[in-house]
């Protein structure tokens, strides 16, 4: 019999000791570092993965997964009805950037936030 054990961590520090005790049990599967596992034309799909799971436990309901090939735009995010441009939003995401091990920053985030002319707050 094989035992599966599986932790969830609510993000809700990125500093708190919750938080880095689950950083450091994962470490050998979470990518290195800066290192999202894509070329450099954005995060991987794993990272994205996580990044949405993160988001709609804390709430921002509908954030879609990458497609297929791990792509997921700003049209995408909109087609499923999440506004980017609440504070509930930019504050959910700057929390769940840690669980994206440096592939995604706060700063990309707010430039890709400040892209989109669709602004609704």
């Amino acid at each position: 019999m094989v035992a599966v054990v599986v932790v969830v961590v609510v993000v809700s520090e990125p500093s708190s000791s919750p938080f880095i005790s689950a950083q450091n049990a994962c470490r050998s599967i979470m990518p290195a570092q800066g290192n999202g596992g894509s070329s450099d034309h954005g995060p991987g799909k794993h990272v994205l993965l996580a990044f949405g799971i993160c988001l709609r436990a804390h709430g921002v309901t509908g954030f879609p997964d990458p497609d297929a090939s791990g792509q997921l735009s700003i049209e995408m995010i909109k087609a499923a009805g999440v506004d980017i441009h609440t504070r509930r939003f930019l504050d959910t995401a700057k929390a769940c950037v840690g669980v994206t091990p440096g592939a995604i920053t706060v700063a990309q985030l707010q430039t890709a936030i400040n892209a989109t002319t669709d602004r609704s707050d």
